[in-house]
């Protein structure tokens, strides 16, 4: 997989520009944490904790997602690369706009599919 070196790359860019958003988010929580708002103004303190605190948590999901496709890149894992659920590589196209990706296209489908059908 020729292509690594491109997908490391991608995978360091893209934790940097995380790590600023969780900078950015952990800076908004802790100035919504201690904002003094009067009484009209506690519902939306409130809120805009709620959205910082779910933009941190996603973006955490995230890095860590990163850190796992970064570690197996470094370590040159030979499952790097291939499908979790069918075995069969992932395309360079895809792993090139997806780095973070552990299925193909076809896999990732049923899996959206089953996380939906169990959410609704």
């Amino acid at each position: 997989m020729e292509h690594i070196v491109e997908i490391r790359a991608a995978l360091i860019q893209e934790q940097a520009a995380i790590e600023e958003q969780l900078i950015s988010a952990r800076e908004q929580l802790a100035s919504k944490s201690e904002s003094l708002a009067d009484e009209g103004e506690v519902s939306l303190v409130s809120e805009a904790r709620s959205n910082a605190e779910a933009s941190i948590k996603l973006l955490t999901k995230k890095k860590n997602a990163l850190l796992h496709a970064l570690s197996k890149t470094e370590n040159n894992d030979p499952d790097f690369g291939f499908c979790e659920d069918c075995g069969d590589e992932i395309p360079a196209k895809r792993l090139k706009l997806v780095p973070t990706a552990v299925c193909c296209s076809a896999c990732q489908d049923v899996r959206e599919k089953k996380a939906k059908h169990f959410n609704s």
